[in-house]
């Protein structure tokens, strides 16, 4: 009943699909489709985020090799990692095994996490993001200025992206404290060296909304 749905992310100045982000859908028989708000947390807690995130991996990455065979390119996909995948010993492992059988190149998937598992797992996670950023696997911080205030966590891991949060891109046109929030991360962005995505609210459905 799991389904994955992908967005495209589109490059300001040419106009063109940059990337992909794939989004967990569940449609069930009875209840129509759930909302990922209110499955991910369930899958999270129970475990099975671990089973159900290594498909999604493995989906995602499998329609990456598609786009490639069919002269599309090499898209990134993008996909979300949860607190209990980052914290899995196997996920190295689990990804490059992914990689290796589809023989893609690690620039090809980017894994999004939050501000707050940075802050929540820092020690393992320094190492973990580590080794799969020298696979060549990009990573991204999902919802940028709506978690902890601390930025040092841009210097201790080898973050690639800044994702700016739906809600400040939203308001930005009428609100001018989101307008300067949006215009220091992008400032941010460009001062470390990182990518800026503005992430835009034409249809959310839990984790991992429109771009």
């Amino acid at each position: 009943e799991f389904s994955l749905q992908y967005q495209p992310r589109i490059e300001v100045g040419s106009g063109k699909v940059c990337a992909i982000e794939a989004l967990l859908r569940w449609s069930h028989p009875e209840l129509g489709e759930v909302e990922a708000s209110d499955f991910v947390p369930l899958l999270e807690e129970t475990g099975l985020i671990l089973p159900v995130g290594r498909w999604v991996l493995q989906t995602a990455c499998s329609y990456a090799r598609t786009l490639q065979s069919v002269g599309l390119g090499r898209l990134r996909v993008a996909v979300n990692l949860s607190p209990r995948q980052l914290r899995y010993s196997g996920l190295v492992e689990c990804v490059r095994a992914c990689l290796d059988r589809l023989e893609l190149d690690g620039s090809v998937l980017e894994l999004e996490i939050t501000e707050g598992l940075l802050i929540e797992h820092s020690g393992a996670a320094v190492t973990t993001l580590d080794t799969l950023h020298a696979l060549g696997v990009q990573i991204s911080i999902d919802d940028f200025g709506t978690g902890y205030s601390s930025l040092a966590y841009l210097r201790r891991f080898p973050i690639d992206t800044l994702k700016i949060d739906y809600s400040f891109v939203t308001r930005m046109l009428e609100d001018v404290g989101s307008m300067e929030i949006v215009r220091t991360i992008i400032d941010l962005g460009r001062n470390l060296g990182k990518t800026t995505i503005a992430e835009h609210l034409l249809h959310r459905a839990g984790p991992g909304g429109a771009v």
